[in-house]
């Protein structure tokens, strides 16, 4: 029985990858020991209990289609939802969100992916009654990303990149309530990150958890290097392809 509907975030453009990967395919179609980047994604959400996934897609899209179809190679049922132009990640799940029947639904960035039990993740959402509930990691050097600060399990502080030094980072996770998209008016196009977050935040609606695994990004060509080595044995070890 599946948790939940995951969303994957999959419209950017890799603009930082382009002389590593080409400007012909999407960032989460990156090629990782002959496999898309998105592939370990979603095997990933699958043995994790997630059945249900909707890609978000605009730039090449029809690259990321072709290779998944409607998931049934790999256990899942997958819909996509084509942005004619791009909406921004507030924008995009803005937009999905319509769609969702479910109270809530899970989120992820088609260009990473944090190997951790789901479960700690969803217990404290529906422990707190969450409309947003984040996945923490704590990293030596949080300077690539949104740094954040708890108070228990309530997040009290969220800073954007350029702090470089130990803390605990946003690792693109969420579980997220449907409801706050039918309480909270954003506009069409947006940036979840600059737009919606910081709204959570001064509304004391935003939890995060602490969690423990291998955080694996693409974002940048020394990330996507590291990629390689990180998801090597991966695959056969945790999923049994």
């Amino acid at each position: 029985m599946s948790i939940g509907t995951a969303l994957i975030l999959a419209g950017g453009f890799g603009t930082r990858l382009v002389e590593t990967i080409g400007g012909s395919i999407p960032k989460p179609m990156a090629m990782v020991n002959q496999k898309p980047f998105l592939e370990y994604l979603l095997l990933y959400l699958k043995s994790q209990g997630i059945e249900n996934v909707i890609i978000l897609c605009h730039y090449k899209h029809e690259k990321i289609v072709d290779h998944f179809n409607e998931g049934d190679k790999f256990g899942l049922k997958i819909k996509y939802i084509i942005e004619d132009e791009p909406l921004g990640t507030g924008g995009a799940l803005i937009n999905a969100a319509r769609i969702i029947k479910d109270k809530f639904f899970f989120v992820f960035n088609g260009d990473s992916i944090f190997i951790t039990s789901l479960s700690p993740l969803l217990k404290l959402h529906n422990t707190m009654n969450g409309i947003c509930t984040m996945a923490l990691k704590e990293l030596d050097d949080t300077g690539r990303y949104g740094r954040v600060t708890l108070d228990g399990n309530r997040i009290i502080g969220y800073q954007e990149k350029k702090i470089f030094e130990k803390g605990l980072i946003n690792s693109g996770v969420y579980i997220i309530n449907k409801q706050l998209f039918v309480d909270m008016h954003f506009p069409q196009t947006c940036s979840f990150e600059d737009v919606i977050l910081p709204k959570l935040l001064e509304d004391n609606f935003l939890y995060g958890q602490i969690m423990s695994g291998n955080f694996i990004d693409i974002g940048i060509p020394e990330s996507y290097q590291k990629s390689q080595s990180l998801l090597q044995g991966w695959l056969a070890k945790n999923t049994g392809y």
